[in-house]
């Protein structure tokens, strides 16, 4: 995909996706088991335009808190919405929270492999977030006044 709206290659005007548009479809590819191969075209003298570096400035920023839901992971279950993708790694389980998802709470049924929740953090800022389960269904608060326009990210810790 590129990240210049409207083309593959350089243009006299860069217009530039949303870094929340890249950071959507990059959390649905992971999800999925893909990797996400984002496009950006120099100038016609060969240098990245500013608006690159203004954008890489925002993905390098989002990177540092967010990136062990990233790599290393693999597939989600596919018991969340859509616009609530997921990762896995090791005992974790990584909710990303998608700009379109405007619900005062993530709710899903947790797959018998994961074993029970322990520990919901918010990885933005590392804030432990209230949870409860019940019958096998895990709810999480996450009121709309607590986002940002960026992707969240929750990582649901599980005792197996």
């Amino acid at each position: 995909e590129g990240w210049n709206m409207g083309a593959w290659g350089y243009l006299a005007k860069e217009d530039y996706h949303p870094t929340s548009r890249v950071l959507s479809r990059f959390a649905q590819v992971r999800a999925w088991g893909g990797n996400y191969l984002l496009n950006a075209a120099p100038n016609p003298d060969g240098e990245m335009p500013d608006n690159y570096y203004k954008h890489m400035a925002e993905l390098t920023q989002w990177m540092k808190n967010h990136s062990e839901a990233c790599f290393d992971t693999q597939p989600g279950f596919d018991d969340l919405p859509s616009d609530t993708p997921s990762t896995r790694k090791g005992n974790a389980t990584y909710i990303w929270i998608l700009p379109a998802f405007q619900q005062e709470s993530i709710s899903y049924t947790v797959h018998p492999t994961e074993g029970t929740p322990v520990k919901a953090t918010l990885l933005r800022d590392h804030s432990t977030l209230p949870f409860t389960f019940d019958d096998d269904t895990l709810t999480i608060p996450f009121p709309l006044s607590k986002r940002v326009d960026q992707v969240d990210i929750i990582k649901v810790e599980f005792d197996v």
